[in-house]
């Protein structure tokens, strides 16, 4: 009869202790870590998910922002690279910057003056705009 290793039997203690006895907590805190799925190993993932909790810094879940469900979308359409297209997030920060010069062509059309032209105490339409949509496209 072969036994089983060690690290399988300690394992075992964890999901006993600490996602029977609280699943509902234990699949929040998947959801909190879910950043570490970009790890290169699964062990490098616990590492990373072992530091954030040491740290105290496990990212809280927020409500996704229009930028995340424009990748949603894109994710949920099959938009994956297969080496033929984009990534969803470069398609997205594409779209992103193809929405945000239409907004400013818009604007300038309208009459709105440039976002550089006016100083920061006064209010700009398109200066406004310009930063909302600063980290989510590529820069122009």
């Amino acid at each position: 009869m072969t036994t089983m290793p060690s690290s399988f039997n300690d394992w075992s203690r964890l999901v006993t202790k600490h996602v029977l006895d609280d699943p509902a907590g234990f699949s929040e805190l998947v959801n909190r870590l879910e950043v570490c799925e970009h790890a290169g190993s699964k062990s490098a993932a616990a590492a990373m998910g072992f530091l954030l909790g040491k740290a105290g810094s496990i990212p809280e879940k927020e409500e996704p922002s229009v930028y995340d469900d424009v990748v949603d979308v894109l994710d949920q359409m099959g938009w994956r690279s297969d080496g033929k297209g984009l990534e969803a997030c470069e398609a997205a920060d594409k779209i992103f910057g193809i929405i945000y010069q239409w907004i400013d062509k818009t604007l300038e059309e309208d009459g709105y003056p440039e976002a550089e032209e006016m100083t920061e105490a006064e209010w700009n339409t398109r200066k406004v705009i310009m930063e909302a949509f600063a980290n989510k496209m590529p820069p122009l």
